[in-house]
């Protein structure tokens, strides 16, 4: 496509024709779209999430993962009705 592409030249490619076709195009488009930005919400929230671990006698254990779990689920709920 040129700099010099215009609405003359938009209609010469008789994209009405194909009107149903253009908008499944474009509707998919959207969607997809909408869930790029969700997973990139979602990605900058686990960069602030952190894993704790306890010491426990001679081992480490995982801490409490409410906070992650309540994520997860919410998230997954989320990218679901999309």
């Amino acid at each position: 496509m040129s700099p010099k592409f215009c609405l003359e030249d938009l209609l010469k490619l008789s994209l009405y024709k194909y009107a149903d076709e253009v908008s499944e195009i474009v509707d998919g488009a959207a969607k997809e779209s909408k869930i790029e930005s969700k997973v990139g919400v979602i990605a900058r929230t686990w960069d602030d999430l952190k894993f704790t671990f306890i010491e426990q006698k001679d081992t480490w254990e995982l801490g409490p993962l409410d906070l992650i779990i309540e994520s997860v689920e919410t998230q997954s709920m989320e990218l679901m009705t999309m």
